[in-house]
């Protein structure tokens, strides 16, 4: 199996950042993520060469 890289864009990284401040779970929502894509990465939407598209859900917002 190839290995996995999540490389996430600086304006992924700078909006989590700026959303912080209203959803406080959002880096244990991030955290849970890399444990599912690293399960299965072939979870979501393939938009193809490999690239998928995937949905964090917000634990903030029942």
């Amino acid at each position: 199996m190839d290995s996995l890289s999540i490389i996430p864009f600086k304006t992924f990284v700078k909006d989590v950042k700026k959303l912080k401040k209203r959803y406080k779970n959002i880096l244990n929502d991030i955290e849970k993520f890399k444990k599912i894509i690293k399960d299965n990465p072939t979870v979501g939407i393939s938009l193809g060469h490999g690239v998928y598209k995937v949905r964090v859900k917000n634990s903030n917002k029942n």
